[in-house]
């Protein structure tokens, strides 16, 4: 009688399936489970994006290069120096309380305010000579007020009764941004309202013109910015002459007058 013949039992006669589908239910799991956490951390990170993209836009860390008081001293020094024949110096003072009477208005002198029309609600300018110039400015987004900074290179050569300058770097708070999207937005039309006659835009060039004219009493009078030269604390600027201005005067009253 053969003993072993009980013991000896082919491995083929066991159900070992369940040998086999384990590991491939354990690899389904792990890769469901890696997805999920990825699809996690990708929301995270852009959650921590847009949060720190909120934070440094909503930032106003120029706030002290705004609040000079209105005034238009500058536009008599002009006057002054055109009388006499000679440079006007406007120092960054006296430009930033000219913008601010013109941006907020003056009850005394009947100018209504830039600001009612526009998004823009403050700004300043900061003129250097041997580094790049500093332009600031509060727009209202949305009902919420952002400061907007930028750096300009300006040329001091006038070419074709144009001034030159040129946008090299932008901020939105503390959050750099490329300088044609803030152009862009800059001269959207609910922005630029106001401002669009006396500037163009071409790429991150803004070109400002250095001739006006205005009616006084019925008559135009003409007026032009011939030189101009930043300094280390403002600009020098050379302008009609007051002889010209009355020549010219005198030439559109003539006009009219034999029509």
């Amino acid at each position: 009688m053969n003993k072993n013949v009980t013991n000896e039992i082919e491995v083929n006669d066991y159900d070992d399936s369940f040998t086999q589908d384990a590991p491939k239910k354990d690899k389904k799991g792990h890769g469901i489970r890696t997805a999920v956490i990825i699809i996690l951390c990708a929301l995270l990170l852009i959650a921590a994006g847009v949060i720190t993209v909120a934070v440094l836009a909503f930032q106003t860390p120029n706030s002290d290069k705004f609040g000079a008081s209105p005034d238009n001293g500058a536009i008599m020094n002009v006057i002054y120096a055109a009388i006499k024949d000679e440079d006007a110096e406007i120092t960054n003072t006296e430009l930033n309380s000219l913008l601010t009477y013109f941006i907020k208005g003056d009850k005394d002198d009947d100018v209504k305010p830039l600001s009612e029309n526009s998004r823009i609600k403050d700004a300043a300018i900061y003129i250097h000579k041997d580094k790049p110039s500093e332009l600031y400015a509060m727009v209202e987004i949305n009902n919420h007020t952002f400061e907007i900074s930028a750096e300009l290179n300006i040329e001091p050569e006038i070419i074709k009764n144009e001034f030159k300058l040129t946008v090299t770097s932008a901020k939105i708070g503390n959050l750099p941004i490329a300088p044609d999207l803030l152009m862009n937005y800059a001269f959207s039309d609910d922005i630029s309202n106001g401002i669009s006659d006396y500037i163009r835009r071409d790429g991150n060039d803004l070109y400002i013109k250095s001739r006006y004219q205005y009616e006084i009493m019925g008559q135009t009078i003409k007026f032009s910015v011939k030189s101009f030269e930043p300094l280390k604390d403002g600009i020098k600027l050379k302008t009609t002459s007051a002889a010209d201005i009355l020549l010219g005067s005198i030439s559109s009253w003539l006009s009219s007058f034999f029509q």
